[in-house]
């Protein structure tokens, strides 16, 4: 799978924001295979075809799309959370009464909170994505037992009781 690919479908989950674009999406892909690698033990590159693949020359599996998926999930909030907190001295009104003079402002703290909740339920469901796909991922280091010789059982168990 190519990070345009991917990037494509980030971009079409988001709602195709006019904050960002398939290129800058594609660039943080790129940017974040690393972090990718660290929370999965894997070993992705990226070729010269911009194909993400593993040491064993296999695409990226759909789990591992998912997971990079999240993380720019992740990625977004934070800049809507910078945003937020940088625009939180300018003044923006939503509405304007004439006669009764009130003026309705947004309440920047609040969004930010909004914001915030929203980036930790996304950080918990990457967390959930991660541990799924190690222990899927995971093979025993070892096999205790001898599973080639089918065991003896008797019909009639014998209990040594003692009164």
């Amino acid at each position: 799978m190519k990070t345009v690919d991917i990037a494509q479908e980030i971009f079409k989950e988001l709602g195709e924001p006019t904050s960002s674009s398939v290129p800058a999406i594609a660039f943080w892909i790129r940017a974040n295979i690393g972090q990718l690698n660290n929370y999965l033990k894997e070993s992705f590159t990226i070729n010269n075809s911009y194909e993400i693949i593993n040491e064993n020359n296999q695409e990226i599996n759909i789990e591992a799309a998912a997971i990079l998926k999240k993380m720019y999930a992740l990625h977004d909030y934070d800049l809507k959370i910078r945003a937020n907190i940088v625009s939180i001295s300018s003044s923006d009104i939503l509405s304007i009464s004439d006669k009764g003079k009130s003026i309705t402002k947004v309440n920047k703290n609040e969004v930010t909170k909004a914001l915030t909740t929203l980036k930790r339920e996304e950080y918990m469901a990457l967390q959930k994505l991660i541990q799924a796909y190690n222990i899927r991922e995971s093979s025993p280091i070892q096999v205790v037992g001898d599973d080639t010789e089918v065991g003896s059982y008797s019909k009639y168990r014998t209990y040594n009781r003692l009164i």
